[in-house]
């Protein structure tokens, strides 16, 4: 890896890091099987902080993320949120970029009171807003809990070094004919933060979520239609269409 001015590699500058933040609590350390988490997961392995290993399970991850975290990663405790994202979605719709209530539903909800520290993989690079945050923060809606990212300003390719020199499996989704697709993200399944591009691509891999989204855009769309708020959209295929078009802007 990388040295820095202070003459150590990024990734000892991230472990001493968490060791001075956690210190002897124990830190609930996020894992979604992509590979800023794999990574991050490592780093605090390797500090030697007591920590827990959760996984959020928000049943919009790939089977594939599945399996590769039942086979990797045994010891992880998964939450279960309190209603299923479709559950969710007949009272909310399908979630848009500025509206992800799902993200507070199914994942945000977990880890936070009782003076927790929570140690998760976000990185600056991944977007304008996260550059915009710092590698420790306190949780604006819980003074009990703050938050360590002990990659922040690690590049994909600093995250991929560190993959390979410590020869960490990681999720076979991030390949493609054979070849390693570095910049792509694993997540929730047409997550309306991925581009329409992306979108589609997942569409054409995952038909099985494409039909129980378009399942439930119907009852949603008749749902509304029943509460006398209707949808411009006449068509649960209509719903899910605009909202695929939807996921550039």
């Amino acid at each position: 890896m990388q040295l820095t001015l202070d003459n150590k590699t990024i990734d000892q500058l991230a472990i001493e890091l968490i060791q001075s933040v956690v210190g002897n609590k124990t830190a609930y350390v996020t894992l979604s099987g992509g590979k800023d988490s794999i990574v991050e997961v490592d780093l605090v392995r390797r500090s030697g902080v007591p920590h827990e290993l959760h996984y959020h399970r928000t049943g919009l991850d790939a089977p594939e993320t599945i399996r590769f975290i039942k086979l990797v990663y045994p010891d992880c405790i998964w939450d279960i949120p309190d209603r299923t994202f479709w559950e969710g979605m007949l009272s909310n719709g399908l979630p848009r970029r500025l509206q992800r209530w799902c993200c507070g539903e199914l994942k945000e909800c977990f880890g936070r009171g009782q003076n927790n520290i929570i140690i998760d993989g976000i990185r600056a690079g991944e977007s304008n807003s996260r550059e915009a945050r710092n590698c420790f923060e306190a949780c604006d809606e819980d003074e009990g809990t703050t938050f360590l990212h002990p990659i922040f300003r690690w590049s994909v390719d600093d995250v991929w070094q560190y993959i390979d020199e410590r020869k960490l499996p990681h999720n076979p989704l991030y390949y493609s004919g054979g070849k390693r697709v570095k910049k792509r993200r694993i997540g929730c399944i047409l997550c309306p933060m991925v581009s329409k591009f992306e979108a589609e691509r997942q569409m054409g891999m995952f038909p099985g979520f494409v039909k129980l989204y378009l399942d439930y855009s119907e009852r949603y769309v008749q749902i509304r239609r029943d509460r006398g708020t209707p949808l411009t959209q006449q068509t649960g295929r209509e719903y899910f269409d605009w909202w695929i078009n939807d996921h550039d802007s």
